[in-house]
């Protein structure tokens, strides 16, 4: 089987691709959600807490941050439909 190569018992590829798909689901709904919805993160941080990265302080590394997000949302995304594939591949291939 192709699993057989990487010591994954069968019984376990739906579960990984279901935390790909969850984790990737996750990366991006948060990654769009910095890039569309403005929202003043001064307001959210006001307990003494520091202030990381804004869109106000650092647009291009608050952007590049969000870029970096939304990639790797899509590449879970990915593995995710590739690892769905595999199992309905070798559970036909039986």
């Amino acid at each position: 089987m192709v699993t057989s190569g990487f010591n994954i018992h069968p019984a376990l590829i739906r579960p990984i691709a279901v935390g790909f798909a969850l984790a990737g689901g996750y990366l991006l709904g948060t990654g769009f959600n910095d890039l569309f919805i403005d929202h003043d993160t001064t307001e959210l941080f006001q307990r003494g807490r520091a202030i990381l990265v804004s869109k106000t302080t650092d647009e291009d590394h608050f952007h590049r941050l969000i870029a970096y997000r939304l990639f790797f949302g899509a590449i879970l995304g990915v593995l995710a439909y590739i690892l769905r594939r595999l199992s309905r591949w070798w559970s036909t291939a039986q």
